[in-house]
């Protein structure tokens, strides 16, 4: 095994809009960092500004995601400030970081 610091992982995040009690058929693919104990200390979480920092940090990236004329949504920063002001999104990708890192789907 090799021991890397802030280890690149990808996962599915499956978007559940309010008033949906299903789970949407919307996902994408979503490209994150295994963030070491040293980044997390220095956030300020439970803020505002703690948590764009927390999501900036973690977060990297995603395929599968299409516009309103069904034309790649291309990474870049104004997509990405975009695509996280969709709360159900944001919402999302936080918990799919938290439940990777928690080894959640372990034994599926």
């Amino acid at each position: 095994m090799k021991i890397v610091k802030n280890r690149p992982f990808k996962a599915t995040v499956k978007v559940v809009y309010p008033g949906n009690d299903a789970p949407a058929d919307d996902s994408f693919v979503g490209h994150f960092v295994a963030l070491d104990r040293e980044a997390l200390k220095r956030l300020k979480l439970g803020t505002i500004e703690g948590e764009d920092e927390y999501i900036a940090m973690m977060f990297l990236g995603w395929d599968g995601l299409v516009d309103s004329a069904d034309a790649p949504f291309e990474v870049n920063a104004e997509n990405r400030a975009a695509l996280l002001s969709d709360m159900a999104v944001r919402r999302a990708i936080m918990d799919t970081y938290a439940q990777e890192l928690a080894g959640l789907r372990r034994g599926n």
